[in-house]
Formats: structure tokens, sequence, C-alpha cells
């Protein structure tokens, strides 16, 4: 996988999650927890990402 292509993936699955938690009814808590989920899982993606980039380019 590319860098563009898992960007792409990363960010369709935060709009998903991000919508999926909007939707959630309960506490403000429970919505803060579930968005908070789809940030983490965001900031990983972007790691992982930005790992892709890294070895394709050849840098470390």
């Amino acid at each position: 996988m590319d860098y563009l292509a898992c960007s792409l993936v990363v960010y369709q699955s935060y709009t998903f999650c991000a919508e999926s938690a909007s939707a959630i009814s309960g506490s403000t808590e429970t919505k803060a927890a579930a968005k908070f989920q789809c940030d983490a899982e965001r900031l990983v993606g972007s790691y992982l990402c930005e790992d892709i980039k890294k070895k394709a380019c050849g840098t470390k």
C-alpha cells in the first residue's frame, strides 16, 4: 500500500467512525469516549501511513 492509499483509508475510516460516534445516543461522556476512540484510531493510522512514506522514500 502506498502513502496516498493509506491516507485515504485512514480518512474514510475516521469519517465513518465520527459519523457513527455522533449517532450514539447517551450521555456526553459516552459520546466523548466514542469520539476519542475515533481520534485515537486516526492518530495510529496516520503514524502507520508516515511509516509507509518513510520506507518508500528510503528515510528513517
